[in-house]
């Protein structure tokens, strides 16, 4: 087994210092999460999701795109209804 080389050492430490200081932005929390939802069957925090689903709605709503309005709404109440049950 080779040793590594000097400038490999100086290149992953100059990454790992880069890593350690990098300030995530909303984009990046947004993809983490998406990604992270992807593998759960049911949300983690209920009220988090009911509330992003009303977000959506209503941005929906304002951009004039009444079928995904209309989507949204018969899932958000499909989800209120289910909440009930459980």
């Amino acid at each position: 087994m080779q040793l590594p080389t000097l400038e490999f050492v100086k290149n992953k430490s100059a990454e790992i210092k880069q890593a350690v200081n990098y300030e995530f932005t909303s984009e990046d929390i947004d993809k983490i999460v998406a990604q992270k939802e992807r593998f759960h069957k049911h949300p983690v925090n209920y009220a988090m999701h009911k509330a992003r689903l009303m977000k959506e709605r209503d941005a929906a709503l304002t951009n004039g795109d009444e079928a995904r309005f209309e989507n949204l709404m018969k899932f958000t109440i499909t989800f209120c209804k289910l909440l009930i049950i459980f």
